[in-house]
């Protein structure tokens, strides 16, 4: 029942979408000219990221503001509900009143993970989890701090890094591409070749090649591209005003398995995902928590599926008595991490210092990976497109040449 309300608002919203894209175009394209029409449509699509991108850097700004109250209250040792009620005082509209349904919330006995995932729903899983965990373990404080330090950072690097372009630029591109492909389909390419056939001439390779690539993908690549623009845009509008996340909805065990089957997304998500449980052992260790049960706590984080089943499984093996680097060779850990936990006897100090260890390198490696395939991103897109666009351009222009220069001889001689 869930799912089937969450379908027919998706769909609500991608009609609402494609009525605003469309009702543009119509309005100013009768109204002015049917070209302005066109470029309305496309300058309401290139508008809808922006949007969506103010929406979340908003909510991301609410959620970094109460987990900055919360880990300033923690970390002073102030009582949470009067420091909340000072935060809620303090500020107005959205912010002021998730940080009193917060407050409301901890005042009727509810976890602090809880209660802030419940009343701040902006939080993200993976810090709530993160949050939930500190708190059982009893090491609230420094997961608050590790939160609030990984929330500063990532502002820091959305505010260098424009991710507004590849997620604008790749669909703008389609729209135009696909829609003056059309018109040349249609308008000029049958002209081209009645003119070459009357010259007893033929069309240039990479001209006839995307003819006949037009003729037979024309109508699905058309169909295609249409109905990405429709959920692209109709997410969009979703997300400008629900703070609600899809893996609340749908199972994730189907796009965390196509994550880890993903050569670079697979990397990201096994790095980050690995120092955030190693991080967990580690702090359950140090605060003398049996080996066991600081696994337990690890598996229960909101990381990867694929991995917290390799974790659950490396958990059952320290259960029944394998030693932790023969555990975690039959629950296909990294070769390093076996590596470094064979090097240790015991699962007491040593064991967390190794874990602890384990979760600084990972979670370097996961900043250092995420920056690359951001910086990637970019030039990779503009170069699959300008391919593209250049292929269109070559197909649009070699003919007009191959004309002019088999005419250039009868003219002379004339």
């Amino acid at each position: 029942m869930r799912i089937a309300k969450l379908i027919l608002e998706m769909l609500f919203w991608m009609l609402a979408a494609g009525l605003m894209l469309f009702g543009a175009g119509v309005l100013i394209g009768f109204g002015v000219a049917p070209v302005l029409g066109y470029i309305a449509a496309l300058v309401m699509l290139g508008t809808m990221p922006l949007l969506v991108r103010v929406a979340r850097t908003l909510r991301r700004r609410r959620a970094a503001a109460a987990v900055s109250y919360l880990e300033q209250a923690v970390r002073l040792n102030l009582p949470l509900s009067r420091m909340l009620y000072a935060a809620q005082r303090s500020e107005r509209g959205v912010l002021g009143a998730r940080l009193g349904a917060f407050r409301q919330l901890l005042e009727e006995g509810y976890p602090i993970a809880a209660a802030l995932e419940a009343g701040v729903p902006e939080i993200g899983e993976r810090e709530s989890g993160l949050i939930e965990a500190g708190e059982r373990i009893g090491r609230l404080p420094q997961a608050l701090h590790q939160i609030v330090a990984e929330q500063a950072a990532d502002a820091a690097r959305r505010q260098s890094n424009e991710i507004t372009f590849y997620r604008t630029y790749p669909f703008v591109m389609a729209v135009v591409i696909t829609s003056v492909l059309g018109m040349v389909m249609i308008f000029v390419m049958p002209k081209y070749e009645v003119i070459f056939r009357d010259f007893g001439l033929k069309l240039p390779p990479i001209t006839q090649a995307t003819l006949d690539v037009a003729r037979v993908a024309a109508g699905p690549v058309m169909a295609v591209v249409s109905a990405a623009v429709l959920i692209w845009t109709g997410l969009a509008l979703w997300q400008m005003f629900h703070p609600v996340r899809f893996t609340s909805f749908f199972d994730r065990r189907i796009s965390d398995r196509l994550v880890w089957a993903t050569p670079i997304a697979h990397g990201i998500a096994r790095d980050r995902g690995l120092a955030d449980a190693f991080d967990v052992i580690a702090g359950a260790i140090h605060n003398g928590m049996p080996i066991d049960r600081a696994f337990t706590e690890a598996a229960n984080l909101n990381i990867n599926t694929v991995l917290r089943d390799r974790i659950e499984r490396w958990t059952l093996g320290v259960q029944a008595g394998t030693s932790l680097a023969d555990a975690a060779r039959a629950a296909a850990m990294p070769q390093l991490v076996v590596a470094m936990l064979g090097s240790i006897r015991g699962n007491g100090d040593a064991a967390g210092e190794v874990f602890g260890f384990l979760a600084r390198y990972y979670r370097t490696r996961y900043s250092r990976t995420a920056a690359l395939a951001a910086g990637a991103a970019v030039p990779l897109v503009v170069f699959v497109f300008g391919i593209i666009v250049a292929c269109v351009a070559l197909a649009m222009f070699l003919p007009i040449i191959t004309l002019i220069n088999s005419l250039t001889p009868a003219m002379q001689r004339i």
